[in-house]
């Protein structure tokens, strides 16, 4: 049921008029039911008829950038639907109001309502300001989804920066580990062979450079120390593999293989470091991401909560005054 002349909410259009004002707002129109789930105006429509609520509760949604449909108020008995599309003319309807239950509202064309406007001031200045409250509340909320966005932009962007310091480290590292290894490998390889008959060659060289008679004597040495080092080549060869031959090789051999393994050790256990510093950057971008999706989503509740309870309130300021 409708309610009585007096019983409109206070922030209404209804409950701010004067009685005769009042009046000729609530002969304007039409009178219209309408049930639960209907559409009254569905947003991106062109028409520009107002609905002035005269009982039961209607939603105001729209859908938000990520698809979503978003909670913007709740409108009861008294309040005006659809007035920005009857002011304005130029645009279409920037949300969709769905009835809550049963419900009536009063189908204003936007002809007879400028009449009344331009004859009756009153209700003109009490429209304007409730566009003017409307309004001030969404640019509020509008402020705090940008603040929210450029939060998520600027996390986003150090996540970009860090997987970008990632890589260049990734770029960075592994050439210097590889030279690493080839460093190592040429100083074990070195160290192999430091007694050999090269390292005497080279030695004697040294000296013969000195004079002729040096020379001389270097060249005879030299001659002596092929035949001492040739020696045992030429008895292995003559006597075969002995049981010293095979131990000295498989030492060798041991000593290789355990080299190569440590250095495939130390490359496992760098690339381990690596990609444990990666998953911290990324665990550490997901955290940040999720608190301030946390947030947003605990700005919408505390609105919902906020909206619910004014509804609430007014339900039950609805109710009392039908029970005085």
């Amino acid at each position: 049921m409708p309610y009585g002349s007096v019983e409109w909410p206070a922030r209404s259009l209804l409950g701010v008029l004067s009685p005769r004002a009042r009046q000729e707002v609530l002969g304007l129109g039409v009178r219209k039911g309408f049930e639960a789930g209907e559409v009254l105006l569905r947003e991106g429509a062109t028409d520009r008829h107002v609905l002035v609520l005269l009982s039961g509760f209607a939603k105001v949604t729209a859908r938000v950038e990520n698809g979503e449909t978003s909670l913007l108020a709740v409108r009861v008995g008294g309040d005006t639907v659809g007035e920005m599309a009857a002011v304005d003319g130029s645009a279409p309807r920037s949300a969709t109001v769905t009835a809550c239950g049963p419900m009536a509202a009063r189908v204003v064309q936007p002809g007879p309502l400028h009449e009344l406007l331009m004859r009756r001031p009153e209700v003109s200045v009490a429209l304007t300001r409730i566009i003017a409250d409307r309004l001030r509340w969404a640019n509020r909320e509008t402020s705090k989804i940008d603040t929210y966005e450029k939060q998520l932009a600027a996390l986003r962007a150090e996540g970009q920066t860090l997987a970008e310091k990632k890589n260049k480290a990734a770029e960075t590292y592994q050439p210097l580990l590889q030279r690493a290894i080839d460093t190592r490998t040429k100083e074990r390889e070195a160290a192999l062979d430091t007694d050999g008959i090269l390292t005497r060659a080279h030695g004697l060289k040294t000296v013969a450079g000195s004079d002729g008679f040096a020379f001389f004597l270097t060249v005879v040495l030299h001659l002596l120390l092929l035949g001492f080092d040739a020696l045992p080549v030429l008895a292995k060869f003559m006597s075969g593999s002995t049981m010293y031959d095979r131990i000295l090789g498989s030492r060798f051999e041991a000593s290789r293989r355990l080299h190569a393994e440590e250095l495939q050790v130390r490359h496992e256990c760098a690339r381990m470091e690596h990609d444990v510093q990666r998953h911290r950057v990324e665990l550490d971008a997901n955290d940040r991401m999720q608190t301030l999706d946390h947030r947003y989503r605990t700005a919408q509740a505390e609105r919902a909560v906020k909206e619910r309870a004014e509804l609430d309130a007014r339900m039950d300021r609805i109710l009392r005054t039908r029970h005085a």
